[in-house]
């Protein structure tokens, strides 16, 4: 769990550094059987074994897939970044409906995905 809080450590690091949020998406659940994304500032830490992004708590387990996006008003390539804490993880799959919905609400942000 040690290397996990460094890497993801480091990872809000380069977030804050880009001047980028982060978009997380976490796993399914008995409680909540859909994914469900959460959107926080850039300015995230790691702590024990939980992800805080402003007053939110999240557990490390909990985190499927994570993309920091940056506001344009037209998609920008970006070269993945070779360091992935979460490579690995199996996202789950989201409906047609689900995803469309997700693309449209983001149609105007370029990212970069850093999940799986």
């Amino acid at each position: 769990m040690k290397q996990n809080r460094k890497e993801f450590s480091s990872y809000f690091s380069r977030s804050i550094k880009q001047n980028k949020p982060l978009y997380l998406l976490l796993m399914s659940s008995e409680t909540n059987p859909f994914p469900r994304p959460v959107i926080g500032t850039f300015r995230g830490y790691v702590e024990e074994n939980k992800i805080i992004i402003g007053e939110e708590s999240y557990s490390i387990e909990e985190i499927d897939s994570v993309c920091m996006y940056c506001h344009s008003s037209r998609i920008k390539q970006e070269e993945r970044v070779n360091s992935n804490p979460f490579q690995g993880l199996v996202s789950p799959t989201l409906s047609k409906k689900e995803q469309k919905k997700l693309d449209e609400y983001f149609s105007d942000w370029g990212f970069r995905n850093e999940g799986i």
